[in-house]
């Protein structure tokens, strides 16, 4: 994934992954060693992840493209 990308794009594709691969909002967060509030508040829009947050779904996006999801 671009660096370019904003915060939307990368949500709608975490959110995308996430419900592929049948991960539910709190599995995820505990992958990612975040909140599920956290994670919850991204996927509906109340909050965008900013630095650290958004270098750690862009990091796992691109783990699960490496893995063919």
């Amino acid at each position: 994934m671009q660096d370019r990308s904003t915060s939307s794009d990368i949500l709608r594709q975490v959110c995308f992954l996430r419900q592929r691969l049948k991960l539910t909002q709190q599995d995820l967060a505990k992958q990612l060693g975040i909140s599920s509030r956290t994670l919850q508040d991204w996927e509906q829009g109340r909050r965008q992840p900013s630095g650290p947050g958004r270098a750690l779904l862009l990091q796992w996006v691109d783990q699960q493209a490496a893995h063919g999801c």
